[in-house]
């Protein structure tokens, strides 16, 4: 982590500009390529049944070195034959069961402080070592895996003792009268249910229901264990694992408040997507790669979901979801109802999340969005288009199904088409009346363009053809004359083909290549 955080702010603090050998060396083979077969946005699959997100490379070491950290905490230096006195009444055998249950235990208690703390959004370690909240929540899966292995062998490490000492019916009757006991181990049932239904294709397909459970049985959990852990001499890690939790929600509520709250949205369905805009009681401007969450107050006010942002001129903010299922789709299907598709509803915004892109030093920035991701990337071409500086080359491509979403950001790309500083080429597929590609000139009349040249005047748009995201890439790297930063927002299948392709050129530049995902793959 400290490594992570050198390097993280030696990007924001330093110009890189050279490619230096052993640094793209490390970088293509360890801290930016997918694991393997170069899927990792992109679920894993069987029998069409999404099952796994594999993480990148570097996380996936890291794992595997906390997974050695684990085995070598649980076996090293315990040596049944040292204690003499505990022998003299006890077999070695019985005394190196309770040794490993005293010491899982203690791992385990040690554990639920981390396991708190990654879960939580408003995460100090984000800031100082730069991973994001995605990064933290596969930490926090496997935090979470680790301490329900150690709770269990802690658990059935002292029921066999208690169990050959006293026979299974005193066991059985030792449980239920001491209510010490009883609770850890309720705590360690309960646990082990949270890790079964955190499993990939519950929390995917059924992410609400998930969520609800998660957060009702966690609450649970960490009465019961408050009180085994307590009253056995260990309450340090209690305190500490509620306390970042209250802390959590606390700043939550302050960030809530902050914005304003019960702000009235108006919100309109577009095709299969929904829009929303907003005008916070409180102007807290996002900058570029940051994101919210959103409340629906009249449905499932407990829930929130997260929302890329673009600012517009007047102020006001805008959100574009797709509607799939659960909150969008409940949200598109009202909308869809309402006059003219569109309407107001009240919603609570808690943001904003996320830091800031530092692609202002870059001299060729190439922002890549698909969809709704195009929300993420006009925040940044916009940021980048105000604060231009000489020689900077900003290229910004949008990959996009139907005519009616290049409605999502008129006003944005209508702004940076304007300026000449930005270069929009825009991919839209799917429309019915299909023209050639064609240079909009800002200065021809209507008469000379299309029937949808007006809402993109000085942009480069194709009906017809999707981009090669491996040539382009290719080409945008080798063509640059100094360093070059990739950005990507999409579906999980283009962020997976933006990373191939930067991987696959990261040393053959002319200058220092970056690669910035912004991709929510939580579920």
């Amino acid at each position: 982590m400290l490594c992570s955080g050198a390097y993280h702010w030696s990007q924001r603090l330093f110009h890189f500009k050279r490619n230096h050998a052993f640094v793209s060396f490390f970088r293509k083979h360890f801290t930016l390529p997918a694991t393997f077969n170069g899927r990792h946005a992109e679920a894993q699959t069987l029998f069409g049944i999404q099952y796994n997100v594999i993480p990148v490379r570097w996380q996936t070491l890291v794992l595997i070195g906390f997974a050695i950290l684990n085995l070598i905490f649980m076996f090293a230096g315990i040596d049944a034959f040292g204690y003499t006195t505990a022998a003299q009444t006890v077999t070695q055998r019985a005394m190196y069961r309770r040794l490993m249950a005293l010491r899982s235990g203690i791992i385990a208690a040690v554990l639920c402080v981390p396991l708190y703390l990654f879960a939580s959004r408003n995460n100090i370690l984000m800031l100082i070592s730069g991973w994001d909240f995605q990064t933290f929540n596969v930490f926090h899966r496997w935090v979470g895996r680790w301490m329900m292995i150690h709770a269990a062998v802690h658990g059935i490490a002292f029921s066999f003792q208690y169990t050959i000492n006293g026979g299974h019916s005193n066991y059985v009757q030792l449980i239920w009268q001491d209510f010490d006991i009883e609770m850890g181990t309720i705590a360690g049932l309960i646990g082990g249910i949270m890790c079964l239904l955190a499993f990939y294709p519950l929390r995917h397909y059924f992410y609400e229901t998930f969520l609800l459970l998660h957060v009702g049985i966690a609450i649970a959990f960490t009465y019961m264990a408050w009180y085994h852990c307590v009253s056995f001499g260990y309450p340090e890690y209690m305190y500490c694992m509620v306390a970042l939790w209250c802390f959590d929600y606390a700043v939550r509520i302050v960030r809530i408040l902050y914005s304003g709250p019960f702000i009235k949205a108006h919100v309109k369905a577009e095709g299969n997507s929904i829009v929303i805009r907003i005008k916070p009681t409180l102007h807290w401007a996002p900058r570029p790669g940051q994101y919210a969450y959103i409340y629906l107050m009249r449905y499932k006010f407990w829930e929130s979901h997260p929302f890329s942002v673009i600012e517009n001129k007047d102020g006001s903010y805008i959100f574009v979801a797709q509607a799939q299922h659960g909150m969008t789709r409940y949200l598109h299907n009202r909308v869809s109802k309402m006059p003219n598709k569109e309407g107001d509803i009240s919603i609570l915004l808690e943001g904003w999340y996320g830091e800031q892109y530092p692609i202002r030093k870059y001299d060729t920035v190439l922002l890549i969005a698909g969809g709704v991701g195009i929300t993420a990337m006009a925040c940044a071409a916009l940021d980048l288009n105000k604060h231009t500086r000489n020689g900077q080359h900003v290229i910004l491509v949008w990959v996009v199904r139907g005519q009616e979403n290049l409605k999502w950001a008129y006003d944005q790309i209508d702004q940076l088409c304007a300026t000449g500083h930005v270069d929009v080429r825009i991919y839209a597929r799917g429309c019915e009346s299909p023209v050639k590609e064609k240079h909009f000139d800002p200065d021809s009349t209507e008469d000379d363009q299309s029937e949808n040249s007006e809402y993109w005047k000085g942009a480069s748009i194709d009906y017809k053809e999707r981009p090669v995201i491996q040539e382009l890439i290719h080409t945008t790297i080798m063509e640059a004359p100094t360093n070059v930063a990739v950005v990507a927002c999409g579906p999980s299948t283009l962020a997976d083909e933006c990373r191939q392709a930067v991987v696959a050129d990261v040393k053959n530049g002319n200058g220092y290549v970056d690669y910035f995902e912004d991709v929510y793959t939580w579920a």
